[in-house]
């Protein structure tokens, strides 16, 4: 199966989540309508394979509104179908999730691009096989270096490292390139300053 999301649209206007199956004519079928409480604008999907290689495993996402408090939801897919929310953000940890990855040991991370000690966003990380609590690693205390973070990545040769980008922040406020380990150390590789280069990262 392959999973998606659209950003609006659906029953109730929310955006979907869905999967395609590339063996049955590629026939799609939605998995979940959004309609505000359960999150609105989903925008990132991560794929955990579980640690049982005969069943599927499970599909996390997150959407950029809605929920309880209106920052934003995660929300996972049990088995890649069955629908459930797992957490709604309030500001305090986090407002309007933008990215999810599958990193060191095997947790999920994530961004939200605002929330957090001072409204800069912050990353965190939830590990699967011990509840899917979310967990804060970095909270942005200084705009010169981390504001509104809207990816990451992992790579095999970084280890216990991730990559990620920021649309803002930076010494001219044009965004910056970092990375960061499963400790919560974070460096700033590159800041965007020059047109030329490209600013706003996304």
């Amino acid at each position: 199966l392959y999973f998606g999301t659209t950003s609006e649209g659906g029953r109730y206007g929310g955006g979907t989540v869905y999967a395609i199956n590339p063996f049955h004519s590629n026939s799609l079928t939605v998995l979940n309508n959004f309609n505000g409480t359960n999150g609105f604008y989903p925008n990132a999907l991560a794929y955990y394979p579980g640690t049982d290689p005969l069943k599927r495993g499970d599909v996390y996402g997150s959407t950029l509104l809605g929920g309880n408090y209106n920052h934003g939801t995660l929300f996972k897919l049990k088995g890649g179908i069955d629908f459930e929310i797992i957490h709604h953000f309030n500001k305090s940890d986090g407002s309007r999730p933008t990215s999810l990855a599958v990193g060191p040991f095997n947790r999920i991370y994530g961004t939200t691009g605002l929330g957090g000690f001072t409204g800069n966003g912050e990353i965190f990380f939830i590990d699967p096989t011990r509840g899917d609590q979310v967990t804060v690693l970095f909270d942005s205390k200084d705009i010169q270096h981390f504001y509104y973070p809207v990816g990451l990545a992992t790579t095999h040769l970084d280890g216990n490292q991730l990559r990620g980008i920021t649309l803002y922040g930076g010494a001219s406020n044009n965004g910056t390139l970092f990375r960061i380990n499963n400790l919560g150390d974070l460096v700033t590789e590159y800041t965007f300053g020059e047109s030329e280069h490209g600013t706003n990262p996304f």
